[in-house]
């Protein structure tokens, strides 16, 4: 399972090639630092150990005077990689700010029917989750075990 700024960083290149410097603009411009843990000086890390890993690529590139650039693209086996991450957090009912967010946020990397389908069957786990939590609220009502503060949640 990649982390949470990994998926946005792959997320980032699958939009377009992208050199490092603009990878960090991107995240500055979307505010993406106020709901993904990224540090400024983890981006060139999480680059280079994505393409370690083979989910991107890159290419120096040298334009006029300036010294050559990397710019990063993403590879099949990364682009895999980032459609089942997203569908994995959007997939699983989990608490607040553990990836659905981010996953949400990124939902342009999957096909709609893909989306809909994950997102409807994530529904239906809430829908059973809260169902069974109701069901056991009832038995413990009839048993007289429920403390009030409990009955408030």
């Amino acid at each position: 399972m990649i982390t949470d700024a990994e998926l946005t960083i792959l997320n980032l290149v699958a939009e377009g090639a992208r050199y490092g410097h603009d990878v960090q603009d991107i995240i500055e411009k979307r505010g993406l630092r106020e709901w993904v843990t990224i540090g400024y000086s983890s981006v060139h890390y999480l680059l280079n150990k994505l393409e370690e890993q083979h989910l991107l690529i890159s290419e120096l590139r040298s334009e006029g005077r300036t010294p050559a650039r990397k710019l990063y693209r993403i590879t099949e086996a990364g682009l895999g990689i980032l459609q089942t991450a997203i569908a994995d957090r959007l997939r699983q009912p989990r608490p607040f700010g553990t990836g659905f967010e981010l996953a949400l946020a990124n939902l342009n990397v999957l096909k709609p029917a893909q989306v809909y389908r994950i997102l409807t069957q994530h529904r239906a786990d809430l829908q059973q989750r809260l169902l069974l939590i109701e069901q056991s609220l009832q038995r413990q009502q009839k048993q007289g075990a429920v403390p009030e503060h409990i009955q408030a949640l």
